[in-house]
């Protein structure tokens, strides 16, 4: 039935309704009704193929609306199992007969029917009369369209119907006998013809259906649920006779200098401008088409040919020209098979150059040579990209390389789908740019199993695998991206499971793995990042469950684990993260080594240092962690250097002291009181069990010593240190969290810092604007706007304005002022150029060696409307080169 693994991807997603290369019904398409030596004719009322829910629906109206074989389906007797399966558009009429099976019509023992009347189905038999299936799902009542199938077991005598998946009903029915054979298999209507019969059963109403096929197999509820479910089942060729599926027509596109491909097309002709001269393979209309044009390709596998570019690599397609090459019906339909395996006698599906386009298409088999350059005969299995090449829209699926990039090399990708490609680095891609993409399953003997290299934004990574590096991604930069379920093969020596040396933002990484180092991420920079579940599974090295030798932002690290040390980060620059629940079996629960600046650690376990071990840590809360082993030590801290911290309620082993184990802790909030500066060992007043910010009278409010500080944020991004006891000092707090005070003015400008929030200001700025005045002197003194520079908008800043004497809220009453303060003379520059004087409308320009002066007195009573008083007045002068600056002196 299919004539390669591409072709049987395919066929499963035409089973559920998607469309195939085309046979003519009218302006339409019948897919694909190939009976297999049974041809099949249809009736009058086959009118056209309709839209319903993303479906195509081959319409069948009336009594002459039919699908029929013209000789009976073999295997359909007394003596066989059958099945039939079909996409069915729910009828709106009632008392509907869907559709029929068999032609016995004199004694019925062969006639199967099916009606649907008021969301109930029937089945009708011979020997088993109308039986009710009203025991089917709700989606009966309410869906549009329905997948339906029946099994028939001859050894059970056993009818089943399935409808969306599940076993609607069974019936036990005996032998059913159509043991002639000569009969046809007509769907919908009545067949007036052969036999000299009435025709087939008859059939009521209209039948809208995407696809059927008839199989003499007897397949079991499973394969049925999980063709519903997911697509995967399709009966083999020797089971199935009758295989119809529905599609809507190639479209009229008819724009000049277009080039058109059909697999199925008898007559090509050069250059392949319309459907009727298509060409049956891409590379020829490639070859017909010149910059700027669009090649369009009907359905079908377009797996002939070849063209070299670099060396003897061959490609499937070579687009070496600025064109665009699409698909018409998408990735689905329109197959570009390359050939493996890797070797001499690989082909590569695409090659793009300089300015192409590739859009729905499936790209699938392609190979590279084992031996020859890295680059361009070893790499880009699936499409080897030119640096401003694009693909979108296309399923890379099953290809490989030998060298870099099984399903991808260079080039921007959008809205592709990369999956089950192999390469010794970067398997899904190799340094491309990708934009909402699905990179899943794929393999790299090396670096990089789902990308290496390259920018993504949007996209998922879900399930690669790399020996070695980076199994999800590998040097990379992603945006907005989730990193799942990726793992490294190698226990020893291997880093990364989610990413390597990476630079991510606004990114997730859960549940992927690795044996040495960094489950979800090894070394790079992470900012806004969630890290949840992820593994370092050697039993002797694995550190860094979730980030090992890395830098991160406000990220939460959470359920990481690891066997050694580190089981949130290990080794670890941590600025505002949040490190919950996560656990080691040696060292540092939440945290082994590096450093925590304004952290929060909590619910993390490990036998040494619940919270953290081996560390420097800043300005952290350190609170119900816990040592789950007898003998550990330091259920909040283990061996670390700790200053403006809070390290309460953690727990240990009995006999040791639950917060803290060896090391040095300065300006820190614990119980028992540590040795060391600046240590308290009262409650820190926490606001709730779950919520670590502390109350107003709690004393670690202004305790800490602000020369250790290195950011300039806590956990909140809140800026510090405030003075949050409102003694007129501003003094960072112990703890992640800096306390607001609303009654204090931490930057000293007038401005509380309470009202500094409802004005929007800056806490520790005491001049928001930088027009020299403060945020207190404009909203209390002035009336200005202390977040703009000009507060009436006429060109000078507030604090000019207000050096002059001015008003910053006045436009006009500055320059009264200016001038009567002034006495007679207003001085002015030019600079060989138009100067607005902002007083009346006069203008001042130098051209041509000529100083002009246009001068127009207005006058007013109210400052806002002005008139012209008396007569323009125009003044000349030659200019002396020499000369630069100007002034115009009034008189009074």
């Amino acid at each position: 039935m299919y004539k390669s693994i591409a072709a049987l991807i395919v066929g499963i997603l035409f089973m559920f309704g998607y469309e195939s290369a085309a046979d003519s019904v009218g302006n339409y398409a019948v897919a694909d009704f190939s009976s297999y030596g049974h041809p099949i004719s249809l009736g009058s009322a086959v009118t056209n193929v309709i839209q319903d829910a993303g479906f195509n629906l081959l319409h069948l109206s009336g009594d002459n609306g039919y699908i029929k074989t013209d000789a009976g389906i073999p295997g359909f007797t007394k003596d066989s199992d059958w099945s039939w399966m079909i996409i069915l558009k729910k009828p709106a009429a009632e008392n509907f007969r869907a559709f029929m099976r068999g032609w016995a019509w004199a004694d019925k023992t062969g006639d199967f029917d099916l009606r649907i009347n008021n969301d109930t189905m029937y089945e009708w038999n011979r020997l088993g009369g109308w039986n009710d299936f009203s025991a089917t799902d709700s989606n009966l009542a309410t869906s549009n369209l329905l997948w339906v199938a029946s099994t028939y077991s001859v050894s059970e005598g056993t009818l089943r119907l399935y409808v969306n998946g599940r076993l609607a009903a069974t019936h036990n029915i005996g032998s059913m006998d159509d043991s002639a054979n000569s009969n046809p298999v007509c769907i919908n209507g009545q067949w007036a013809g052969g036999n000299g019969g009435q025709g087939n059963i008859y059939g009521e109403g209209i039948l809208d259906f995407a696809q059927l096929i008839l199989s003499k197999s007897c397949y079991s509820q499973a394969s049925l649920q999980q063709a519903y479910s997911n697509g995967t089942y399709m009966a083999s060729d020797t089971n199935t006779w009758l295989d119809i599926r529905v599609k809507s027509p190639l479209p009229d596109i008819g724009v000049a200098g277009d080039h058109y491909v059909n697999e199925a097309n008898v007559a090509p002709a050069w250059p392949y401008g319309s459907w009727n001269t298509a060409a049956t393979n891409i590379q020829d209309a490639v070859d017909a088409a010149t910059d700027g044009d669009t090649v369009w390709v009907a359905d079908g596998i377009y797996d002939a040919g070849g063209r070299t570019i670099f060396g003897a690599m061959t490609n499937r397609v070579a687009i070496d020209k600025a064109i665009a090459v699409r698909s018409i019906y998408g990735p689905e339909h329109a197959v570009i098979q390359g050939a493996g395996p890797t070797g001499s006698n690989a082909v590569r599906c695409v090659y793009l150059g300089t300015n192409t386009f590739l859009e729905g298409f499936t790209l699938t088999n392609g190979a590279t040579m084992a031996s020859g350059d890295a680059v361009f005969e070893r790499s880009g299995g699936g499409v080897w990209c030119e640096s401003s090449a694009t693909v979108s829209n296309c399923v890379i699926i099953g290809n490989a390389s030998k060298g870099y990039g099984g399903g991808s090399y260079s080039g921007d990708l959008m809205s592709c789908t990369l999956t089950n490609n192999s390469a010794i680095d970067g398997a899904g891609s190799y340094e491309a740019s990708l934009q909402n993409c699905t990179v899943s399953g794929n393999s790299a003997t090396r670096y990089g199993g789902g990308i290496y290299g390259g920018n993504l934004s949007e996209c998922e990574l879900n399930g690669n695998q790399a020996k070695r590096y980076g199994a999800g991604a590998y040097q990379s930069t992603l945006s907005n991206c989730t990193l799942t379920a990726n793992k490294t093969l190698y226990y020893s020596s291997c880093m990364g499971g989610g990413a390597y040396q990476c630079t991510l933002t606004d990114c997730a990484l859960d549940s992927n793995e690795t044996g040495s180092r960094g489950g979800g991420a090894y070394g790079g920079t992470l900012t806004r990042c969630t890290l949840t579940g992820n593994k370092a599974n050697d039993s002797s090295q694995g550190v860094g469950g979730g980030a090992s030798n890395a830098t991160l932002y406000d990220c939460t690290l959470k359920d990481n684990s690891v066997r050694q040390n580190g089981g949130g980060a290990y080794s670890c620059t941590l600025n505002r993260c949040r490190l919950i629940a996560n656990h080691s079996r040696n060292m540092g629960g939440g945290a082994y080594g590096g450093t925590l600046n304004h952290c929060l650690l909590t619910g993390n376990t490990s036998k040494y240092g619940g919270g953290v071990s081996s560390a420097t840590v800043k300005n952290c809360t350190l609170t119900q962690n816990s040592i789950v082993y007898h003998d550990g030590i330091g259920g909040g801290v283990y061996s670390c250097s700790v200053k403006n911290s809070i390290i309460w309620d953690n727990s240990a082993s009995p006999g040791t002291d639950p917060n803290y184990g060896f090391g040095t802790l300065t300006n820190c909030c614990a119980d028992p009181l540590p040795a060391g500066s600046g240590n308290i060992d009262v409650n820190p007043q926490f606001i709730a069990t779950n919520d670590f910010h502390v109350a107003s009278t709690s004393l670690c409010i202004d305790a800490g010593d602000s020369a250790y500080v290195i950011s300039s944020t806590d956990l909140d991004g809140q800026l510090l240190p405030l003075d949050g006891d409102a003694d007129g000092t501003s003094i960072v707090d112990m703890g992640c969290y800096e306390y607001l005070n609303a009654s204090a003015d931490s930057d000293g400008d007038q401005l509380s810092d309470g009202d500094e929030l409802t004005y929007g200001t800056g806490l520790l700025n005491p001049d928001s604007d930088g027009d020299s005045l403060s945020d207190g002197s404009e909203v209390h003194t002035y009336g200005s706007n202390p977040l703009n520079i000009d507060s009436d908008g006429d060109s000078l800043d507030d604090g000019l304005e207000v050096s002059n004497g001015g008003n910053p809220t006045n436009s006009d009453q500055w320059i009264i002022d200016h001038i009567r303060a002034n006495g007679t003379t207003y001085d002015l520059y030019s600079s060989n150029s138009v100067l607005d004087l902002s007083i009346g409308q006069a203008a001042f320009a130098v051209s041509n060696g000529t100083a002009e002066l246009s001068l127009q007195l207005e006058e007013s009573t109210d400052l806002g409307s002005w008139t012209n008083a008396g007569d323009e007045v125009i003044w000349s002068i030659p200019v002396d080169a020499d000369k630069a600056f100007y002034r115009v002196r009034s008189s009074q």
